[in-house]
């Protein structure tokens, strides 16, 4: 996980890509990631839809917040 992320930093440095990001990441992933990341992720894609009955239970916003990643619900049409 840590290397293909410093992949993406390498393509974001050079100017390939404007912005990077995670899929479906955990806070235990993103914590992972910060170890050796020198950019961190910038936005969390995550599915969310009604019959989830609420948010997963890892993903508070204060974690989010403080590592400023934006997370993007992706609603799934069921």
């Amino acid at each position: 996980m840590q290397q293909q992320w410093a992949a993406l930093e390498q393509a974001y440095a050079q100017g390939q890509a404007r912005a990077i990001g995670v899929s479906n990441y955990c806070e235990a992933c993103v914590q992972c990631l910060l170890k050796t990341a020198k950019v961190a992720p910038m936005v969390n894609q995550v599915q969310y839809h009604i019959g989830m009955g609420g948010s997963y239970p890892e993903d508070t916003p204060g974690f989010w917040k403080r590592h400023n990643i934006t997370l993007m619900a992706v609603r799934i049409k069921l």
